[in-house]
């Protein structure tokens, strides 16, 4: 319990510091807000402005947010208790396996279905997305840190951002209705998630800082 509650606490400082930041700033108002409402009117355009899919849509979408929340919060812990590694692992390994589950969910085409289906597939990408930042700052050191980080996910978010629903949008075009080369693809890149956290938690222990007076040199 004790950990539970220190794990609370710190999870409580950080909301306050964040509500403080956002009473400054204006962020959620200023800008989440705009964009929820924007991907509302996205899935209206979408679905042909079909009222009924509309509230079913977006019923579903405020509670995928409220798991989200939760699983993120649950991962973190998670992490912080067995480690980060170690979740991360179990995250990816399980990603493999979530596309062949949340697939066939969703094609059944009912709500309970369809909830279900995104609902698993939060738990694997929520969960590892909590914990992948905290992950990848070991992997640098702090004179290249930010800039490294910000590298690398920019790149990856232009490139496998940008491409991925390109060749989903051909796979599913191709090999309509069926849903297995889908599932491969997602599984593909899950595996690699896998393989490069390996890699990475090996190599971190290779990265130190380096003397002090090298620094100052």
């Amino acid at each position: 319990m004790s950990e539970v509650r220190r794990f609370l606490g710190d999870a409580g400082l950080v909301a306050a510091r964040d509500l403080r930041i956002e009473f400054w700033s204006r962020v959620v108002v200023g800008q989440v807000v705009p964009f929820a409402l924007l991907v509302l009117v996205l899935f209206g355009f979408a679905l042909d402005a079909d009222h009924r899919t509309l509230r079913m849509f977006a019923s579903g979408l405020f509670w995928v947010a409220v798991l989200q929340f939760f699983v993120q919060l649950g991962a973190a812990y998670l992490a912080d208790r067995f480690g980060t590694r170690r979740m991360l692992t179990i995250l990816a390994a399980f990603a493999i396996a979530l596309p062949f589950i949340m697939l066939p969910l969703v094609r059944m085409g009912q709500p309970g279905t369809v909830f279900a289906g995104v609902a698993i597939a939060t738990l694997a990408e929520s969960g590892y997305y909590a914990i992948i930042a905290g992950f990848v700052t070991g992997m640098f050191a702090a004179r290249i840190r930010y800039t490294a980080i910000s590298l690398s996910y920019q790149v990856c978010g232009a490139f496998a951002g940008g491409l991925t629903p390109l060749l989903a949008t051909v796979l599913a075009d191709q090999f309509f209705p069926q849903w297995w080369p889908m599932a491969v693809f997602y599984a593909g890149f899950a595996a690699l998630s896998l393989v490069c956290v390996v890699w990475i938690g090996r190599r971190q222990q290779a990265v130190t800082e380096p003397p002090l007076g090298v620094r100052a040199a």
